[in-house]
Parts: C-alpha cells; sequence; structure tokens
C-alpha cells in the first residue's frame, strides 16, 4: 500500500513538474501568462460553481457564504486521496456544527455510479460532488489531485494546498479555528 501511494504521488508530481515546464509557462509567451493569471489566488475570490451531488441536487458554492469551506479535488482511484480521506472526515465532524463545510469534487468519470458507493463504503459524511467533464478542475487549474483550497466566510481563497494531507494535525485545526473566528 505505501509503495502505490508512493508510486502514485510520484506520478502526479511528475506530471505537474512537466506542466508547468511545458512551452506555455516559458517567458515571454502571451498565451502561458494567460493561462497563469487565470489560476485562482490567495486573497482572490473562489471562482463560483454548480456541481451535482450523489443524489442528484445541484449545490453551488456561493450558498455557503458566511461558512468556511474546504474544497478538495479528488478521484476514488487515487490512493493518496484516499488516505486523507479518513482525516478530512474528522475535522468535519469536530468542526461542521461551528460552520465549516467540505464540498470533495470527484474527477471520476463514471460519477455518482463510483462515488457514491465510495462515499458509504468508508462512512463519509461530507458532500462529494461530481465533476465528470472535468470544468471546474480545470476553473480551479487543478492538475495533480488531490489538490484543496480553503474558502474563507466571504468566499475568499486563503490558502492552497497541493497533495495529501492529515487534516487532524495541529496545524490544520489552527487553520480552520483561526477562519471560523
Amino acid at each position: 500500500m505505501k509503495r502505490l501511494f508512493v508510486l502514485a504521488f510520484i506520478l502526479c508530481a511528475a506530471f505537474l513538474i512537466g506542466f508547468l515546464n511545458s512551452p506555455s509557462f516559458e517567458d515571454g509567451d502571451k498565451e502561458g501568462a494567460l493561462i497563469a493569471a487565470s489560476v485562482p489566488q490567495t486573497g482572490q475570490q473562489a471562482p463560483d460553481f454548480t456541481l451535482k451531488d450523489a443524489s442528484g441536487k445541484g449545490i453551488t458554492l456561493s450558498s455557503y457564504r458566511g461558512r468556511v469551506v474546504m474544497i478538495n479535488f479528488w478521484a476514488t482511484w487515487c490512493p493518496p486521496c484516499r488516505q486523507e480521506m479518513p482525516s478530512m472526515e474528522m475535522l468535519f465532524q469536530e468542526y461542521n456544527k461551528k460552520g465549516f463545510e467540505i464540498l470533495a469534487i470527484s474527477s471520476d468519470s463514471q460519477g455518482e455510479k463510483i462515488v457514491k458507493p465510495f462515499m458509504e463504503f468508508y462512512e463519509l459524511s461530507f458532500t462529494a460532488l461530481m465533476d465528470t467533464d472535468g470544468k471546474v478542475h480545470s476553473v480551479y487549474a487543478v492538475t495533480a489531485i488531490p489538490t484543496t483550497y480553503i474558502v474563507d466566510k466571504k468566499g475568499a481563497i486563503a490558502q492552497k494546498i497541493m497533495g495529501p494531507k492529515d487534516w487532524k494535525d495541529k496545524d490544520s485545526k489552527n487553520m480552520i479555528e483561526k477562519l471560523l473566528q
């Protein structure tokens, strides 16, 4: 299992490095500058979106204004994503009643058919959303999963984290508590 995680992480990192070193990111390339400028930045408003949850209900990010929202981009086939899910659930359970939400945006092309059983099997109670066509992944310039954006109560991006994380650690809890104040 650990070898699989390391391999998946290396593949994701290699993809990201290759993407960032592609010709579109060279100095002086107008298209590359345009792409880089469109990447959501810390302090900017999080781009709004509406996606369907596992039951088919449309969920819109802006409807969570006034709450701290973790937007986590993931897939059921991604070992690092599966690894961080239990700690995300613990964070959700601890802070949900205090104004914290998780929107886990799946890139699985099979959508709810595969995501709903996954959520049930792992006993995950936060909201899973389907991005089967990858449009929201593109808007958020997600090049590797897991990628997580933390959005403050006003809808601004407070932090972006690339790669898996232990969300039950002290730093994560401090960050969420500070944003909830």
